[in-house]
């Protein structure tokens, strides 16, 4: 493969891709679509915003499980383990035709992230995005892990690509709202999902476009401490929390259906412009993949 073309943190990629003891090489058009992903994040000045980033590709569960981006530049702090963790999963529920599938009793990926670790890079209540890129309908929790503020909390909601008015909740025992019950809700249709709490403001975009409806914001977290917190982060899943005390989730996920084909989590990337970009990117890159939606 000529490599000279192909940007850098996508070589990386590889090489951790393919690494023992699977020791498979994404393929070249994988490869290709991967860098032509980086080059645009970084045209559109955004690299920074992302925490972690896996765009569930490659040629088996190894490769999926491998992050594109772990910290805010390749250079820096990198967050969570160099790959993310199997839960439940088997080799035939991921394909890169059609990326990683949950069963709704108990697959799942663990992106090794918690709470506290996330709090350590920068992100609080007011100050996160999170996102999927999702294929076919979901039923059941696509993103979570559910801190006693339940901002976090991706479990079940009404979609708001049927028509149904959806808005954001105000968590119900902590009084303040919840990022992502709306943003990966129960039911939902296909397609890129992106929400952020910028500074107090909730949103919620739709395959680019803002979507957000009748947005409600509780007030500003101010007793709870995320940096105490270690509820893992976990995708076609989550932890689900029915406490408001510190450090609190149930024993048993409540796990999800649907396919999920990437996701990222890390600070708002802020504007219209910034985000539509972020779509343009990623559905360049599935795309690619002939996945897309």
């Amino acid at each position: 493969m000529r490599t000279r073309t192909l940007h850098y943190e996508a070589l990386a990629w590889r090489k951790t891709a393919m690494a023992s003891p699977l020791g498979r090489p994404p393929s070249a058009n994988t490869v290709r679509a991967v860098s032509n992903f980086c080059r645009a994040i970084d045209a559109a000045g955004i690299r920074s915003k992302f925490v972690r980033l896996n765009l569930i590709c490659g040629r088996n569960t190894q490769a999926m499980r491998t992050p594109l981006y772990r910290g805010a530049s390749a250079t820096g702090t990198q967050y969570g383990e160099i790959r993310d963790i199997s839960v439940g999963l088997a080799g035939t529920d991921f394909s890169e035709s059609t990326g990683l599938t949950g069963d709704g009793v108990s697959k799942a990926i663990d992106t090794t992230l918690t709470l506290q670790l996330l709090a350590s890079a920068g992100l609080d209540y007011n100050n996160v995005h999170a996102s999927v890129y999702t294929r076919g309908t979901n039923h059941g929790s696509v993103f979570g892990g559910v801190d006693a503020a339940g901002i976090y909390n991706g479990n079940y909601g009404p979609s708001l690509d049927a028509g149904s008015g959806g808005y954001w909740s105000q968590d119900a025992f902590s009084g303040y709202s919840d990022l992502s019950r709306y943003a990966y809700s129960s039911n939902s249709a296909s397609g890129h999902k992106y929400g952020q709490d910028n500074s107090g403001t909730l949103q919620y975009w739709t395959n680019g476009a803002n979507s957000t409806l009748n947005a409600t914001y509780g007030g500003s977290p101010t007793s709870y401490d995320i940096t105490s917190d270690s509820t893992p982060i976990w995708f076609l899943a989550m932890w689900n929390s029915s406490e408001t005390s510190i450090d609190y989730y149930e024993e048993t996920p409540i796990y999800g259906t649907g396919s999920l084909a990437a996701y990222s989590v890390g600070l708002p990337l802020g504007s219209d412009g910034a985000i539509n970009a972020f779509y343009k990117a990623m559905q360049a890159f599935q795309t690619a993949m002939r996945r897309q939606v």
